[in-house]
C-alpha cells in the first residue's frame, strides 16, 4: 500500500539483515562446497583410498565441526570473545610451532603446514592463526582506541607479534599463506588510521621479502614465470594453469552437467583443493563460476556494512580484518 516501505527498505532497517544474510551466503558455500568436493575427489580417493567417499567424509565431518562451532561462537557475548582472544593467540601460537615437531608435523608439496590427526585427517594451524590475530589486534587495538595517535600504542606489541606470526607461516613453506597474513596485518592497520608512512615501509619492507623468498627458491620461481606463460613450459610448471583453463573453456555457458568433469581424471593436479574452481567451471559453467563469486560479494558487502554501521570498535576492526 502506498506510504509502506519496500521490502528492500525493510531488509535495510532490520538490525539483523546483515546476519542472516551473511550466514545464508555462507551455507550456500558450504552445501555447494562439499557437493563440488564429492565431485571432483571421488576419482583421487577411489584411487588411494578405494572408495569414492573418503576424502569428501573427510570434509563433511569438517563441515559439521565447523557449522557447531559457528553458532557456539555467534552467540557468545562479544566481552567474552575480546577476554578469549590472547588465549587463542597463544594457542595458535603452540599450534604453528608443533608443525615443525617431527612425528606431530606433517609436509606436503613441501609446506610443512599441517599437523597429523587420526588417519587421513589433518589440522592445518595457519588457518586458526588467521582468526586469532584479527581477533587479539582487534582487542588490543579497542582498548587502546584513544592513544592509537601515539607510535608506541600503535606498534606495541602488535607488529612484534604479527611478524612472528608471519615468520613462523614463511618458515613452514607457505608464502601464499604469508602473503594474506600480511594483508591482513595491513587490513587492521588501515581500519584503524595508522599513517600511510608506515604502510609505505612495511611495502617496501614486504615487496623485498616476497622477491627474495621467491628467488631464492625454485619451484616458486618456476610458479612464477609458468604464470606469465604457461605455454612455455605445457608439460612442467605451465601444466597446472593450462588444465585449468581448458576446464573452464570446456565448461561454456552452463557446463558439462554436475560430475561431468573430464579433468578430474587425473589431467587437473589438486582438482578438489586448490583448482577446485576449474572444476565448478567445467561442470556447472559460467554461471555457476559466478555463482560462487557472488556469494564471496555478499559475504564481503554485508560485512562491510556491518563493520561501518558499529558503534563498538572491535567489532568495526574484527570484522574488516575478516573481510
Amino acid at each position: 500500500r502506498t506510504g509502506e516501505p519496500s521490502w528492500r527498505d525493510r531488509l535495510n532497517q532490520h538490525p539483523m539483515a546483515p546476519y542472516h544474510l551473511i550466514l545464508g551466503a555462507t551455507m550456500l558455500l558450504l552445501v555447494l562446497g562439499l557437493v563440488m568436493v564429492l565431485s571432483s575427489s571421488s576419482v583421487e580417493s577411489y584411487d588411494i583410498y578405494g572408495s569414492a567417499f573418503t576424502l569428501f567424509i573427510r570434509q563433511a565431518l569438517f563441515a559439521v565441526i565447523g557449522v557447531a562451532a559457528l553458532f557456539f561462537i555467534s552467540r557468545m557475548p562479544i566481552p567474552l570473545t575480546r577476554r578469549l582472544a590472547l588465549a587463542f593467540l597463544v594457542v595458535s601460537f603452540v599450534l604453528l610451532v608443533l608443525t615443525f615437531v617431527p612425528g606431530i608435523g606433517v609436509g606436503v608439496n613441501g609446506q610443512r603446514n599441517w599437523i597429523k590427526l587420526v588417519g587421513p585427517f589433518r589440522l592445518q594451524p595457519s588457518e586458526f592463526a588467521k582468526l586469532a590475530l584479527i581477533l587479539w589486534s582487534a582487542e588490543l587495538f579497542a582498548r587502546r582506541e584513544h592513544w592509537l595517535h601515539q607510535w608506541r600504542s600503535l606498534m606495541l606489541p602488535f607488529a612484534p607479534v604479527a611478524a612472528v606470526f608471519v615468520a613462523l607461516i614463511v618458515l613452514q613453506g607457505d608464502l601464499g599463506t604469508a602473503i594474506i597474513m600480511s594483508v591482513i596485518v595491513a587490513s587492521l592497520m588501515f581500519v584503524i588510521g595508522a599513517p600511510l608512512r608506515i604502510f609505505a615501509a612495511l611495502g617496501v619492507v614486504g615487496l623485498a621479502g616476497i622477491a627474495a623468498l621467491s628467488l631464492t627458491v625454485g619451484y616458486r620461481m618456476r610458479r612464477f614465470t609458468a604464470w606469465l606463460n604457461p605455454e612455455a613450459d605445457l608439460d612442467g610448471a605451465g601444466w597446472q594453469l593450462t588444465q585449468g583453463k581448458y576446464a573452464l573453456g570446456t565448461g561454456g555457458w552452463w557446463g558439462v552437467g554436475l560430475g561431468g568433469s573430464r579433468e578430474k581424471w587425473g589431467a587437473l593436479p589438486e582438482a578438489h583443493t586448490d583448482f577446485i574452481f576449474p572444476v565448478i567451471g567445467e561442470e556447472l559453467g559460467l554461471f555457476g563460476a559466478l555463482t560462487v563469486l557472488g556469494l564471496f560479494a555478499a559475504i564481503t558487502i554485508f560485512a562491510l556494512r556491518m563493520a561501518i554501521r558499529t558503534s563498538d570498535a572491535f567489532v568495526r576492526i574484527a570484522c574488516t580484518g575478516i573481510i
